[in-house]
């Protein structure tokens, strides 16, 4: 019985690591070109300052040359 859970065990470490690597494949694909690669780094920083004004304070200080800060300022 403890052979067959540890094959399943490695079978299905198996199959997540051939998952995660088809997903970076496919991500780097997707984002081979540095004006994509640009909008996706913009689009995960714009995720994170979504998850970081979930509460009741929502102040938030940019430097002037981030680009956040440059598409706010200049629509």
């Amino acid at each position: 019985m403890n052979i067959i859970v540890s094959n399943a065990e490695a079978e299905a470490a198996k199959l997540v690591a051939e998952g995660e690597a088809e997903y970076m494949r496919m991500l780097a694909e997707a984002y081979n070109t540095p004006d994509k690669q640009d909008f996706y780094e913009f689009t995960l920083a714009l995720d994170a300052l979504k998850q970081t004004l979930n509460g009741d304070e929502k102040t938030i200080i940019l430097g002037e040359d981030s680009d956040l800060a440059q598409i706010l300022m200049n629509p």
